[in-house]
């Protein structure tokens, strides 16, 4: 009995603490229920306005779909009117490529037609220059075959006249041997036979230098040049008198930057350069104008040493010889004076 007692005091116990617990769970539930409902509120509400932003954006997607759609219809329209312009653009442009081709066509026709023209005028002209050519070169051999013969004619005479002088100088010291023997000769006699000597040995010389002064002159006219130098003016016996003081050159040669100053003699000797060099000098302080222009020096004989060339070579001179019926420049310092 008691046992039963006691048992059920424990589920009595047992069922108040079940009461309490329960009475708890149903005050912990009903404040979660409250707080629900209150974030159910709440989620509601912001769904609401969520829903309402979302229809905003739907309106105004929806508009500017719409504004979208119109710009496209207008663009669409300008794109259209575009492409109406471009193809009229393309046919003038077409229609004016097709002018232009004919144009040219007929431009390139003219053209080979004025070239042809000018081809035939060009063969024209060739033909001229060749007869011209052949008409120079022909008077050229004439001029020049007229030289040999004036320099083979000089020096026919001035062989003649050298035999005339051996002759004299011979005809001379047989007449003074003869005097010598006989002793009558007078002092008088002897003067005027060593003066006649004198006049005949001054003119042959004059006359040999003239004949190679009109050598050399008369080749260097028709080249007018000498080495690799090419000149514009070409003078004979250039004479001078400054001052009261006498200047003659054989020959002269220039052009706008130099001057050449040639000296002629049928044997040249080592004392001629420093006499050609004297003259270089003297023609710079006779013509202070030319104080710009390049003086060169030019030496020309028949016959020439070793010695000599040397010398003119260390001086910078250009040397110049006969060679058949030619000239033949020996030394060509043109280097120092380009």
């Amino acid at each position: 009995m008691n046992e039963d007692m006691i048992l059920l005091k424990d589920i009595i116990k047992s069922l108040d603490g079940t009461r309490l617990a329960i009475a708890e769970s149903a005050k912990n539930s009903e404040l979660e229920i409250k707080e629900f409902r209150k974030w159910m509120a709440e989620s509601s509400k912001k769904a609401e306005i969520e829903t309402k932003e979302l229809r905003q954006s739907i309106a105004e997607m929806r508009a500017a779909n719409d504004k979208s759609a119109k710009n496209a219809e207008v663009e669409t329209k300008e794109l259209r009117q575009s492409i109406a312009e471009m193809r009229a653009a393309n046919d003038k442009s077409a229609k004016n490529a097709e002018v232009e081709t004919k144009e040219l066509r007929q431009s390139i026709a003219e053209m080979r037609a004025a070239n042809a023209e000018s081809a035939k005028n060009a063969e024209l002209e060739i033909n001229e220059f060749r007869k011209w050519m052949a008409e120079s070169s022909k008077k050229a051999e004439i001029e020049m075959n007229e030289i040999r013969e004036s320099f083979k004619k000089s020096r026919e005479e001035a062989d003649k006249e050298t035999k005339e002088l051996k002759e004299s100088i011979k005809e001379l010291r047989r007449s003074i041997q003869e005097s010598s023997k006989r002793m009558d000769i007078s002092n008088a006699e002897m003067d005027k036979k060593f003066e006649k000597l004198g006049t005949m040995l001054g003119g042959l010389g004059n006359n040999i230098g003239k004949s190679t002064e009109n050598l050399f002159f008369n080749s260097l006219a028709k080249t007018m040049s000498i080495g690799d130098l090419k000149f514009d003016l070409i003078e004979k016996n250039v004479f001078r008198i400054v001052r009261g003081k006498k200047f003659e050159f054989d020959v002269v040669m220039s052009n706008a930057e130099k001057i050449l100053i040639l000296e002629t003699k049928h044997s040249y000797h080592p004392n001629d350069i420093k006499k050609l060099i004297k003259k270089l000098d003297e023609y710079q302080q006779l013509h202070p104008q030319y104080a710009n222009l390049s003086v060169i020096g030019a030496i020309a004989g028949m016959t020439i040493p070793d010695e000599t060339i040397q010398l003119a070579r260390e001086n910078h001179l250009f040397v110049v010889m006969q060679d058949g019926n030619d000239i033949l420049v020996l030394n060509d310092p043109t280097d120092l004076y380009n």
